[in-house]
């Protein structure tokens, strides 16, 4: 095997863990959502796991999302340095 084949593999395995992640973060919005309109109908608390699943995918979220505005906020000042 050459070493094109791992690039590949690894480009192919970034592609998919991002739509892993991005289609967990959704999913936990729709739970949260709907977790909360069913606890309102039933006159309940949230259910614990379904909060801390959301909370947790938020703060993911919110890391990626500074992660790529800090590396656009480089690339930016790097390219007007130049």
């Amino acid at each position: 095997m050459d070493s094109d084949f791992f690039y590949v593999l690894a480009e192919v395995g970034i592609g998919v863990s991002w739509l892993a992640a991005a289609a967990a973060f959704i999913v936990s919005i729709i739970m949260f959502i709907k977790d909360g309109k069913r606890a309102k109908k039933e006159n309940r608390e949230r259910k614990p796991a379904i909060t801390a699943f959301f909370l947790i995918m938020v703060c993911l979220a919110a890391t990626f999302l500074s992660f790529f505005l800090l590396i656009y906020y480089l690339a930016c000042t790097t390219m007007l340095g130049m």
